[in-house]
């Protein structure tokens, strides 16, 4: 709801085309939750590699190395979703 909240298109199209509505609201929830989840990989890969928890993250570095250096614009795309 926060996110329809955020762009109110949502509400206007949920209620004038429910059909063009589920066309586009799933690949785009889709899209804004796997931003999501890439900063949050981003930030903890950051924190244990280059923040204070460098010493415990070490044996982890292989497993989330990919998101230590991804860019704001990169999330979402899918060279930032794949290894």
């Amino acid at each position: 709801m926060d996110i329809c909240k955020a762009d109110r298109k949502w509400f206007g199209l949920m209620e004038s085309d429910p059909a063009s509505f589920s066309r586009q609201w799933y690949p785009a929830l889709a899209a804004i939750q796997t931003e999501c989840l890439q900063r949050a990989a981003r930030a903890i890969t950051r924190m244990r590699t280059l923040g204070p928890a460098q010493e415990s993250g070490q044996a982890m570095t292989g497993t989330t190395n990919r998101y230590l250096c991804l860019t704001g614009d990169q999330l979402k795309t899918p060279s930032a979703s794949r290894s």
